[in-house]
């Protein structure tokens, strides 16, 4: 269903992502192989995206930047490894029905607050912090929710609403939660794991 483009190459190895030997196997077996690989391919290029936002804006990082910045500069980076896909950062743009998509944005905001809000005052919008997918059309790849280690918001509301992108009406094929963490002045600052 998501296609992969030609064969990618990863900028700190020098030689391209493997490839699966899919060519003996049974049909539900190749898809079971190309699934896994295409689960490879994309966990192996949100961190190298990772490692491209901790080595070329460390500064932010270290300085415990706005989430926001954090969450630009990632989504900048995630560009240069889906090629056409887009990636958005809070896209609230969505062709699901919008009246299930209200629903949704209601539930969470309850589970999160406890009560709907008015106004979301606090800035708890139920859109993902980053997206890949490929606007006007159905097509969700990755939704991805930024979280920093001064992050007063407890985790189960990120993990809450990747569960709930994942499923429909919009429906992401991937969510992962990515954590940045802040004022770390060597080795990897984040970590992501995909829901």
């Amino acid at each position: 269903m998501y296609a992969t483009a030609e064969p990618r190459y990863c900028w700190r190895l020098a030689f391209p992502f493997p490839e699966p030997a899919v060519a003996e196997m049974s049909s539900s077996a190749q898809d079971s192989a190309q699934d896994s690989a295409q689960d490879r391919e994309i966990r192996l290029r949100v961190e190298t995206a990772l490692r491209q936002l901790s080595v070329l804006d460390r500064h932010l990082l270290t300085n415990d930047a706005n989430e926001r910045a954090l969450r630009h500069r990632l989504a900048v980076q995630l560009e240069k490894h889906f090629d056409h896909w887009d990636v958005d950062c809070e896209y609230d743009i969505f062709e699901a029905d919008p009246k299930r998509l209200a629903e949704l944005e209601r539930a969470l905001t309850i589970a999160v607050m406890g009560k709907p809000l008015a106004r979301d005052t606090f800035g708890l919008t139920v859109y993902p912090d980053i997206i890949v997918h490929r606007r006007k059309t159905d097509e969700n790849l990755l939704a991805l929710e930024i979280r920093k280690s001064s992050s007063p918001v407890p985790e189960d509301v990120d993990r809450a609403k990747l569960a709930a992108w994942k499923s429909e009406p919009v429906g992401f094929r991937y969510a992962g939660l990515v954590r940045l963490d802040v004022g770390k002045t060597s080795g990897d600052p984040y970590s992501c794991e995909f829901l």
